[in-house]
């Protein structure tokens, strides 16, 4: 084959296999027939290319060194590999500022200052600093240092009207309110729940009960009187019938009045004849009698004790009075213990069926209860 010839083909494979879409250069061998080919042998490289990178790496710390700064204040990545790291970088600015910029700034303001004061100018001159790279505040900083205006605007609102932020007030006080009364639900019905007596174990049943509308605990000691002496009365005649109602009173330090009046209430109760004698009924196995209290729906109180709407307090607390009592002393000791006056905070605001109107208090009450325990 001429050497024109084989010119031509190398110009055509080169055309077809080198461009831009096609790396290197094709490698084209003329042969005869007979004779054995081309042997390609690579080159060994030996670990060329990782002594050249590492290389580099040396020259490009050498250099660091020799000028005392750190790459990082270049924006090149550190020795640490946090280059994306707004904290060292921040650092690295600063030490280099202070060891090495400072000192070449001053000695310049000092040069500048004595030329412009040879030259009779006024003023100083001074090297004017870039502000460094400030820490970036998290989003929960924000929230807590910037106004709800404030933070509106960053999020594109328009600030609050007037009629808007006592809105915002008014439901912040319910909530916390609400977050509060739980609190204190939760509280008075661990008590309840720990404390008082099982009517079953300690054997008792109900003599009579009344609805207890007490405000407070003194309010509760003031009306519990009554109860009180007309168990003190079924005591004193269980020993002595033949009292009068002048000995009663004086026994009782009450007044023949309210002596009368206690009673009455214990013969309508079955409890006493009308020859103030304890019945059979009150004075089998000599009986003792207690006051309670239980929580329950009020008298007049239409529908069930416990209703879909009812508060959990009350739920709970109606459904533990069926199987338990309370003395005073019990619900005076959580008084005292927790200051809460579940007389004051019972139940909670109601709203009447049918109407827009609410009452200071629920469906249910205290009763206040006379209870007989017997022996054996």
């Amino acid at each position: 084959m001429e050497e024109d010839q084989k010119a031509e083909i190398v110009e055509m494979l080169k055309d077809k296999f080198h461009g831009t879409d096609n790396s290197g250069e094709p490698f084209v061998s003329f042969q005869d027939i007979n004779v054995l080919g081309v042997e390609v042998v690579p080159i060994p490289t030996n670990g060329q290319d990782d002594r050249f990178i590492n290389l580099n790496k040396q020259v490009r710390e050498e250099i660091f060194a020799g000028h005392t700064v750190d790459p990082v204040v270049v924006g090149l990545e550190g020795n640490n590999g946090f280059n994306n790291n707004a904290d060292e970088k921040r650092v690295a600015i600063e030490d280099f500022q202070s060891y090495y910029v400072t000192g070449k700034q001053m000695i310049i303001e000092a040069h500048l200052n004595a030329i412009r004061a040879f030259n009779d100018i006024k003023g100083e001159v001074f090297i004017q600093r870039l502000d460094p790279i400030q820490e970036i505040v998290s989003e929960a900083e924000l929230a807590a240092i910037l106004t709800e205006d404030e933070r509106r605007e960053r999020a594109g609102y328009e600030p609050k009207t007037e009629e808007q932020k006592t809105q915002t007030i008014k439901e912040t006080i319910r909530e916390t309110e609400r977050q509060f009364k739980q609190e204190e639900d939760q509280t008075i019905l661990d008590f309840f729940m720990t404390n008082g007596m099982w009517d079953e174990k300690e054997g008792f049943e109900v003599v009579r009960s009344k609805d207890f509308f007490a405000e407070s605990i003194e309010d509760a000691e003031s009306q519990e009187f009554a109860s009180a002496l007309e168990v003190l009365i079924l005591t004193l005649l269980s020993g002595k019938p033949s009292f009068t109602l002048e000995d009663l009173a004086k026994a009782t330090k009450s007044t023949v009045p309210e002596v009368e009046s206690a009673i009455l209430n214990l013969r309508e109760d079955g409890l006493l004849t009308e020859d103030n004698e304890v019945t059979s009924e009150g004075q089998e196995e000599k009986p003792e009698y207690f006051i309670v209290y239980k929580y329950d729906k009020a008298q007049g109180v239409s529908g069930a004790s416990v209703l879909p709407t009812t508060r959990p307090f009350c739920r709970t607390l109606v459904g533990l009075s069926k199987i338990k009592s309370w003395s005073l002393d019990d619900i005076k000791r959580m008084s005292n213990g927790q200051g809460l006056d579940v007389f004051r905070s019972r139940g909670g605001w109601y709203r009447l069926p049918g109407t827009d109107r609410s009452v200071p208090r629920c469906r249910h009450i205290w009763k206040q209860v006379l209870v007989r325990k017997k022996n054996g």
